[in-house]
């Protein structure tokens, strides 16, 4: 009798030790995503607002070599970090002629793309 209380609690041990490994596991993981989504969300939402800056002073006709430079660094930027259609969109704003019903419905396309992307529009 008393060898069969020794393998239950023992086994009671290696339960609770795998089911401690199990949940540490788990939680690294999901602590691990929220990280990753975190980051994804600071990536995306400095991408927007550097283009978003860089592409207030080229449509000002401030058409500077530095400022043309700059606008293409973060159209570069957003390439890697946000979704195809923000990309498009952007290149839709740009194959529009300034001050134009085009450029008005291309812009309002390419802020839609982004809040998508922020996970804040429709």
């Amino acid at each position: 009798m008393e060898q069969s209380w020794a393998v239950f609690l023992g086994g009671l041990g290696i339960g609770s030790a795998i089911t401690s490994a199990i949940t540490a596991f788990v939680q690294h993981s999901l602590s691990r995503r929220a990280k990753q989504q975190d980051l994804r969300m600071t990536e995306l939402k400095e991408a927007f607002t550097g283009f978003l800056a860089a592409y207030a002073k080229i449509n000002e006709n401030d058409t500077s070599r530095e400022n043309q430079v700059n606008f293409g660094l973060w159209v570069a930027r957003i390439q890697l970090v946000a979704s195809s259609k923000v990309s498009a969109s952007i290149e839709a704003v740009k194959q529009t002629k300034a001050n134009s019903e085009a450029r008005g419905a291309a812009i309002d396309a390419m802020l839609l793309a982004m809040r998508k992307d922020l996970g804040i529009g429709q």
